[in-house]
């Protein structure tokens, strides 16, 4: 081997052939699609912890909206 080209493996690596090169490639996007998986699974358990604690807020303004309504109707009874 010429000492000038010491990066040229080819002679004692080898070279992947079209399939080699195609499973690597196949296993590179199953990789990936499984941690898309994880990543949308955990996008849909945090969403849907939005939606109920937003369900939780909105029943929480309702109860104080009836209580100031309340309070406001008990204050004009006693001011009239």
């Amino acid at each position: 081997m010429d000492p000038l080209y010491i990066e040229d493996t080819d002679d004692w690596l080898g070279t992947p052939d079209p399939l080699e090169t195609c499973r690597h490639q196949l296993r590179m996007y199953e990789n990936e699609f499984e941690a898309l998986t994880l990543k949308l699974a955990r996008a849909l358990e945090n969403v849907q912890g939005l939606v109920q604690e937003n369900d939780q807020l909105k029943a929480e303004l309702k109860k104080a909206q009836s209580d100031v309504a309340r309070l406001h109707c008990q204050t004009s009874e006693q001011a009239g």
